[in-house]
């Protein structure tokens, strides 16, 4: 899912066939990059200028989310970088018709332009925010339409967990049922190493960020991964920042750039563990060990 959605992120194209022309011969350029009719459609809007006006890209984009005609609309801003056909992302924002949702309507990008895990960062935030009972009945309704309207797009799914079981093969997996039924609903498939599943429990209310993978004996099979557990999420961004000294700090220069950078790292290893989040667990070797959510009294 995730190498499909940063080849729209990277492509060129422009928004429902048509050419955008903005605030005195400012050009902008959009394309869709997913599109769940009349439901989501995320667009990246692509500014050769570099003006980078926050009024001008808001009132863009919300005549976008406008004619898109959806009730969840994001958007990410591209301009050009320093090689030919580069874009680079600078901002992020988010539109709903429902007025109560918490949303991001315009943030800057802040990091390095040219690191592909900036953009994975972007693509973890890229989806449409449904339940596991609308994403059934559109499937059980219609599956035909249902697989050309979700299938390989992205999707939170808010989920109170009714268990947590695992197939023949190891693969964790929790079931959804509909109305009672044990036999139809959703089936969300997880990696078996999701940093979440030690955290997680009957009853535990989650978020997956996945993508439906079709639907066979009245079941919608999805793919993903959790984002938030009980009200803990990963902080991605910090960890990210955090890996990046590290290996900056690990090159052993021993010079003012790499203490000052194993210093920033240590400040954000300790944000991380203030968040929940620890490194590894117990006498695991550092092989082993990886960004977790710490278990009790960690």
């Amino acid at each position: 899912m995730k190498r499909a959605l940063l080849a729209c992120l990277v492509c060129v194209g422009v928004l429902w066939g048509s050419v955008a022309a903005w605030a005195d011969d400012h050009k902008i350029f959009a394309e869709t990059a997913i599109s769940i009719p009349g439901r989501y459609a995320a667009i990246r809007i692509e500014d050769f200028d570099r003006i980078l006006d926050q009024d001008i890209i808001l009132a863009f984009a919300k005549e976008q989310f406008e004619k898109a005609n959806v009730s969840q609309f994001q958007w990410v801003l591209m301009t050009p970088g320093g090689k030919p056909g580069d874009m680079i992302p600078r901002a992020f924002g988010e539109m709903r018709k429902d007025k109560n949702a918490k949303i991001t309507p315009f943030a800057k990008i802040e990091g390095a332009p040219t690191d592909e895990s900036l953009l994975d960062s972007i693509v973890k935030k890229l989806g449409y925010w449904t339940t596991p009972k609308e994403l059934y009945d559109a499937y059980s309704d219609n599956a035909v339409v249902a697989d050309e309207d979700f299938k390989g797009k992205p999707v939170f799914l808010e989920i109170i967990v009714p268990q947590l079981s695992k197939d023949a093969d190891g693969d964790p997996y929790i079931d959804v049922g509909m109305d009672g039924s044990a036999v139809r609903g959703i089936r969300v498939y997880l990696k078996k190493d999701d940093p979440f599943l030690r955290r997680i429990k009957k009853g535990s209310k989650v978020v997956v960020h996945g993508e439906p993978r079709g639907f066979r004996a009245d079941t919608v099979f999805v793919v993903g991964e959790i984002i938030s557990a009980d009200g803990l999420t990963r902080p991605d961004e910090l960890i990210e920042q955090c890996d990046k000294l590290n290996d900056i700090c690990r090159d052993g220069r021993g010079d003012d750039s790499g203490k000052k950078a194993c210093d920033q790292r240590d400040a954000l290893g300790t944000q991380i563990h203030q968040a929940g989040w620890c490194w590894g667990h117990g006498d695991q070797g550092q092989a082993e060990r990886n960004w977790e959510p710490c278990w009790p009294g960690e």
